[in-house]
């Protein structure tokens, strides 16, 4: 049986992963700002989803690979950054270009979200970490649910967080509108992240 305190340490490693700020959490706080929730259900499946997926190949040794190929990180990181950069310019031009949020182009999909999580140092890291801790404990397959189960619920409430906070950053808006350089601030972040992933993988 898997000791309770190990549960609540990976719960709380995921959580305060996930829920410091992040390429995840500045596209689902852009949408949050832009109000639709719809997006923000597809965002969340998406990121939710690669996580999973992430936490499953690290379960079987994927990590190892990155030993074998260390060049292979350096693509990896390259895409993601590149990805990042071209949403947060999406975002900016968007932003400024449209005319009401419902005209704004999100420029992710449910896919390319699951994608970029393989794609993601800070997600990488975390599973790995993860997966290490809940193998050290001898727990089978049933930890991978269970570490499984934990990101889940650690995904949904980060999230949640960082939507919320979208929803109530724009203190002036009125019913209808947000402006347009409140919803081009995470587009700006976003294409400093992927500037700062870029030179880490160098």
């Amino acid at each position: 049986m898997i000791p309770a305190e190990v549960l609540a340490g990976l719960f709380g490693l995921a959580f305060t992963a996930m829920i410091t700020p992040g390429p995840n959490n500045l596209i689902v706080l852009a949408l949050g700002i832009q109000a639709r929730p719809d997006r923000i259900a597809m965002a969340g499946g998406g990121i939710l989803s690669g996580t999973v997926g992430l936490l499953i190949v690290n379960w079987f040794g994927m990590a190892t690979i990155f030993t074998v190929y260390p060049v292979l990180r350096i693509v990896i990181v390259g895409i993601g950054s590149l990805y990042l950069g071209w949403c947060g310019l999406t975002m900016v031009l968007g932003a400024f270009a449209a005319s009401s949020p419902d005209k704004r182009t999100f420029p992710a999909s449910f896919w390319a979200l699951a994608g970029f999580q393989f794609t993601n140092p800070k997600a990488w890291v975390l599973c790995v970490s993860a997966v290490s801790a809940m193998q050290l404990s001898n727990a089978g397959p049933a930890g991978l649910i269970l570490l499984t189960a934990i990101f889940g619920i650690a995904c949904v409430l980060s999230l949640s967080v960082w939507a919320c906070a979208g929803r109530l950053l724009p203190l002036h808006r009125d019913r209808q509108h947000s402006p347009p350089w409140m919803s081009a601030l995470p587009g700006f972040a976003l294409i400093v992240t992927s500037a700062a992933l870029a030179v880490s993988a160098i």
